[in-house]
């Protein structure tokens, strides 16, 4: 295992994902591995200690798995919590 991504490199992959799977010109339009490889291009622009990563785009695809899976389980666990309908209280309560 490699140095752990840092927050800042988090929110750097998660924006470069979002740019390049929502970019309307390119769409569906690519090979998996030209997909993180402009996610890596994006991202290692706006945060530069990504550069260093060596295996590049699948580095990135590994840990925007696991950025995901957290994701998953918080919406999991807050929509849990906000379904809890204790008897006698209101949306409003």
């Amino acid at each position: 295992r490699g140095v752990s991504f840092s927050s800042a490199e988090d929110v750097a992959i998660v924006k470069a994902w979002l740019a390049v799977a929502q970019d309307p010109i390119v769409g569906t339009d690519q090979t998996l591995a030209a997909f993180w490889e402009r996610i890596f291009l994006i991202a290692s622009e706006k945060q530069k200690s990504l550069k260093t990563r060596t295996s590049r785009g699948e580095s990135l695809r590994g840990r925007y798995g696991a950025i995901q899976k957290a994701v998953g389980k918080f919406v999991g666990v807050h929509k849990a919590v906000f379904d809890l309908n204790e008897s006698g209280k209101t949306d409003l309560d």
